[in-house]
């Protein structure tokens, strides 16, 4: 991703930059001495420049994105996020690893100020050759379904956490990634289920918010959370749930849906 970020590529700049003002050294030092010699020192500055320039420049780039992902996932500021990483998400070529994960990271930034449209629109078709990937198919089509409950198409919806399920049934011996699948897997049924009127596990629930990994999930699970308690007609836990995603929701649509909700 290091070609989507100005520093990124600032960095490599100047790091070939240094490596072409040493080849010109050696040059120099080496001037009347065998032919071979400078252009044997010179393919190997050429090799360890490229090396390091490409290593500080995925560690440029990676902390530029971190910095990023922390307006959204931190400050749950899903519209300046998206200000800074849509320039670096057009730099990078859609179809490759990275061009998924910008993906992925502009989906969630839409969905959490509450653009479903354009979350969805962001994804695109899942690549063919990443449909066997269960990573990345694992990811476009829990974001995929995340989108389509925001934009109130749950048929759809739940053949997309069919998709899911299918990748995580073909995860094989990576017990991580099926649990980090399954959890979102059974968040998106939630969600679906508490749109219709079907009753959810309270407790149980209430158990993964405790234990939620990061402030988004925490929100998708109090909406969860919320809907089950408007279905139950539990104004008194409504108005709690309400009250808490106000406080803590940021400038995401998970704090406007819980005002218009206390309205």
């Amino acid at each position: 991703m290091y070609r989507g970020f100005r520093q990124s590529r600032a960095a490599m700049a100047v790091t070939f930059a240094l490596t072409l003002v040493l080849m010109v050294l050696v040059w120099r030092r080496n001037a009347g001495r065998e032919l071979y010699i400078p252009i044997v020192a010179s393919a190997l500055l050429l090799a360890i420049g490229g090396i390091a320039a490409r290593l500080l420049g995925n560690i440029v780039s990676s902390a530029a994105c971190t910095s990023l992902l922390g307006k959204l996932h931190m400050d749950l500021d899903p519209d300046a996020f998206l200000e800074g990483f849509q320039p670096v998400a057009k730099a990078v070529a859609p179809e490759g690893r990275d061009g998924m994960v910008c993906r992925f990271y502009l989906s969630d930034g839409y969905a959490a100020a509450g653009a479903y449209d354009q979350a969805q629109k962001v994804l695109g078709d899942l690549p063919a050759h990443f449909r066997s990937d269960a990573p990345v198919a694992g990811v476009y089509w829990g974001d995929l379904a995340r989108a389509q409950i925001g934009l109130g198409l749950l048929p759809q919806a739940r053949q997309s956490i069919r998709e899911l399920e299918a990748v995580i049934s073909g995860c094989g011996e990576k017990p991580a990634l099926r649990q980090n699948l399954q959890d979102t897997a059974s968040l998106l049924k939630a969600a679906c289920a508490v749109r219709q009127g079907t009753a959810i596990e309270t407790g149980t629930w209430q158990q993964r918010l405790n234990a939620a990994p990061y402030k988004l999930r925490a929100l998708e699970i109090q909406q969860i959370l919320a809907l089950d308690a408007q279905n139950r007609e539990d104004q008194k836990a409504l108005r709690g749930i309400l009250t808490r995603m106000q406080q803590n929701g940021g400038k995401t649509i998970y704090h406007k849906w819980a005002v218009a909700q206390s309205k």
